[in-house]
């Protein structure tokens, strides 16, 4: 474990087969490995609290670099850089097996042959603590004053991403008795997780020019501290962090963390 006064060279971690860096405040490590180096969840805190000694008052990046992160290893070995930056920063892998291939022009176009509109998109109906529904990312129709804005909105956030093509894999939720619901009443229906986040189509979404869509995040008692905040996101970002959060290779703050001043994720 290392502090820093500056951002020391990546040269330093070619040894490490994972890594890992976030920005946060003194008091919170922002970093998650998965899968866990370790047989139970709550010895992640336990390894990352050592760190926070290290840590100066105000915003920090944190890398954390791990060699067997095997839950069956006799030891795990890991490294903490801790250096001090101006602002926010949100989690980045810079090593790992799950990290993708670069992405080559039949790989594009491939993805976005495969693109679905809201006719061919999978829905759902009815109770939404379904079991049916628990390995999904939902989008949910919170507003039936204007079905051709829903349309729109939807279309909008199943399109592909103009550059990679990458595609938000949503199942849309309709039904009228869900007109006007709130986030209080939606995380009560939703139950404890998975899934651990939905997305709300609320009136907001259906008329304002941006078409922002409603992040909510289902943390539930896993982490009560998290759990119903919430982050606009816009129709062109859905595809980074529905597929980020659905891989687990970034958290819900991540992403809120990083909106703009009006609370809406843009992308990056």
């Amino acid at each position: 474990m290392e502090t820093h006064s500056s951002e020391p060279p990546l040269t330093d971690i070619e040894q490490w087969d994972y890594v890992e860096q976030g920005g946060g405040e003194f008091g919170y490590v922002p970093v998650r490995m998965l899968p866990p180096p370790w047989p139970r969840d709550d010895d992640h805190d336990y390894f990352l609290d050592l760190a926070l000694s290290s840590i100066r008052d105000g915003w920090n990046m944190i890398r954390v670099c791990c060699r067997d992160r095997r839950p069956d290893a006799d030891t795990v070995h890991m490294r903490f850089d801790i250096w001090p930056i101006p602002s926010s920063a949100g989690r980045q892998i810079i090593r790992s097996p799950q990290t993708p291939p670069a992405t080559s022009a039949a790989d594009v176009e491939e993805r976005r042959q495969l693109a679905v509109t809201i006719r061919e998109a999978p829905t759902h109906s009815g109770p939404l603590n379904s079991e049916e529904l628990k390995d999904r990312s939902l989008l949910i129709r919170g507003d039936y004053s204007d079905t051709s804005a829903w349309h729109k909105v939807a279309n909008a956030a199943l399109a592909p991403d103009p550059v990679d093509a990458f595609t938000a894999d949503l199942t849309l939720v309709e039904d009228p008795t869900l007109d006007g619901i709130t986030v209080e009443t939606l995380l009560q229906a939703m139950g404890e997780p998975p899934p651990f986040y939905v997305f709300l189509a609320d009136h907001r979404t259906l008329t304002d020019p941006e078409h922002p869509i409603l992040a909510i995040d289902i943390s539930g008692s896993h982490y009560p501290q998290e759990h119903g905040r919430t982050v606009r996101v816009t129709p062109a970002a859905m595809a980074s962090i529905e597929n980020n959060l659905a891989l687990a290779n970034m958290d819900f703050a991540d992403f809120a963390d990083n909106a703009d001043e009006d609370g809406i994720y843009r992308g990056v």
